[in-house]
Parts: C-alpha cells; structure tokens; sequence
C-alpha cells in the first residue's frame, strides 16, 4: 500500500492501519484505515460512515468545507469494509433468518453496534484526541449515538445524518428497498458499476441525481476496495441492536439531526424520533434529499455541523 501526504486548502494526511484495540466478541485486534484533514489544533470532528460504506462517501469537498470552519476532520473505514480490518473468521450469519427471528428477539449477531462504538473511541485514543465533535451518517449515526450513550465524556457534540433511534414502532422500508439492500452483488467490475450506480440512484433524490459524479466516486471506491464480504456482519449488528430512543432522552449534548424528505431507506419519521427524544435537539430537514448526502448541500451540512459544536458547553 503506497501512501502519501498530499497538500490542498488544507493538510490531508493519510495514514497506514492502526491497531486501535483488541475486540472479545470479534476474537481479533482491530485495525482502523483513517485519514484527516485540517490541522491537529482545529476542533476534532469525528466522521462515521454507513453501511458497507467506504470513509471516501464522506466527500473530500464537503471535509475540506468543514475544515475551512475550523475543525481538524477525522474520517476512517469502519471494521469489515474498505482498508480495516476484514473479519471474515466470524462467518457470514443469515440475514433472512435474523430478520424472520427479529419479530420475536433480538436476533444473534458476530458483533455489536456496541463493538464498533468501541472502535471509534479506540481511534480517537490512538489519536490523543481526548473529546470530539461526532457526525454519523445512516449505519454510523447508530454508533455515534451509542458513543454519546456510552462514553459523553468523549462526545463533545453529537450530528446524525440520515439515521433512526432503532425503535420498533418506527415505519420501515420498502420491501424492494430491504431487498436491494441484500441483493448478491456481482464480481466482475463494470457490472458491480452497473450495481451501485442502481443503487444508488434508487436512494438518491431524482433532482440532485449527478450519474457522472456518482459513477466517477464508485470507481474510485471500487479502485480502492472491492470488499463487501463485511456487509452481512455489519447488517446483522444493526438488526441486533436495541432501540435507542429511551436512552436518549438521558442525552445532555447539543444535536443536531439531518434528515432527508426523500428517504425511502429510512424515511424521515426516524430523524424526527431522534430529535424528538433530546431535549433541546434541532432538527434540519432537507427537500430533494433522499439516503444519500449530494454535494449541492456540502456548505448547508458544514454550516449546521459548525452551528452545532458552537452550542457546546452553552445548553
């Protein structure tokens, strides 16, 4: 692996894999693929990702918008996608039958949302990073919420991006939405392109909808990555996972909720229960905004996530 610092508005600097903890329930070290941007004296902000999602979803022009704001920006692959730590030993669990057993227990799972909570903590010690700004999108507003549940000493705010509290009672997609989502994906390159562009498209609104941008993005994830063995593992530790929103109203750090109208993965009602659930919380809403973050909202997400960390230590 070939590794470089490269300069731009701000120091980019990737880094090689950290070996940020040992994991019980996974029964292997965790090792972390991050990179930041920014300097080092900037207020620390955190990027979590989704599912089977690679850190390069959060886009470099929106990390450099948010380090023009201030903020020394953290972004990293989560365990069991792109460059950290593949943990294929643990096998790949049912998905049909964890869903079919869901309706009556908690179904099993090779590790926690809990687990990868863990994992981001680990980074930031590894970091010296003794509190930061926390944002997560889908899959990765799950894990920093348990992050601001388990360790508030760590969180200094809290963003979630398109994300639920995981309650039952809240109205869930699509079948052709759940199918999509576990639908074998192919091997060979162009068509595993053909792929994501499908769906990718189905998450995204119609109106900021860039075929060309998305294309060149999958690309480079595919350059970058082609591991998607992880995603079954992560899907299961979400189908596991209680729901959050009791324990959020014992939340005492600024949030802000980002939610799409047009989600039809997790629709808008999971963002509300976020923000219904903390006291004080904002909510911001986006029109022509579905499962995805498109660019033309870059400056709008750094604004709010800035707006945000300012509250700290003033509720």
């Amino acid at each position: 692996l070939s590794l470089s610092l490269s300069l731009s508005l701000s120091p980019r600097c990737p880094l090689p894999l950290a070996k940020v903890r040992h994991c019980p329930s996974a029964q292997s070290d965790i090792e972390l693929f991050y990179e930041t941007f920014g300097s080092p004296n900037g207020e620390p902000l955190l990027l979590i990702m989704g599912l089977g999602t690679q850190m390069i979803a959060w886009h470099t022009d929106l990390c450099e918008a948010l380090v023009e704001r201030g903020f020394y920006v953290i972004r990293y692959d989560n365990r069991d996608v792109g460059l950290s730590s593949h943990l294929d030993h643990l096998g790949q669990p049912n998905i049909v039958w964890n869903y079919i057993t869901s309706f009556f227990t908690l179904p099993s799972t090779p590790y926690t949302l809990e687990d990868m909570a863990q994992d981001g903590i680990a980074l930031l010690d590894h970091l010296n990073v003794k509190a930061a700004h926390v944002c997560g999108a889908s899959m990765g507003g799950m894990i920093a919420q348990l992050m601001c549940l388990d360790y508030p000493e760590r969180v200094l705010s809290l963003t979630c991006i398109m994300s639920t509290t995981g309650d039952p009672h809240l109205p869930e997609a699509s079948i052709s939405m759940k199918l999509m989502m576990i639908k074998k994906f192919p091997t060979a390159e162009e068509d595993q392109v053909k792929h994501r562009l499908w769906m990718l498209e189905s998450l995204s609104s119609p109106i900021h909808w860039d075929k060309a941008y998305m294309e060149s993005y999958i690309r480079e994830g595919i350059q970058r990555s082609k591991y998607r063995a992880g995603v079954p593992r992560q899907l299961a530790a979400i189908m596991a996972a209680e729901g959050r929103g009791e324990r959020l109203k014992l939340v005492q750090k600024p949030l802000l909720v980002i939610h799409g109208r047009d989600d039809k993965l997790v629709p808008c009602a999971h963002g509300e229960a976020i923000a219904s659930a903390v006291p004080g919380a904002e909510l911001l809403l986006f029109d022509h905004m579905g499962h995805t973050m498109p660019s033309a909202y870059n400056v709008d997400l750094a604004e709010a996530i800035k707006r945000n960390a300012e509250r700290t230590g003033k509720d």
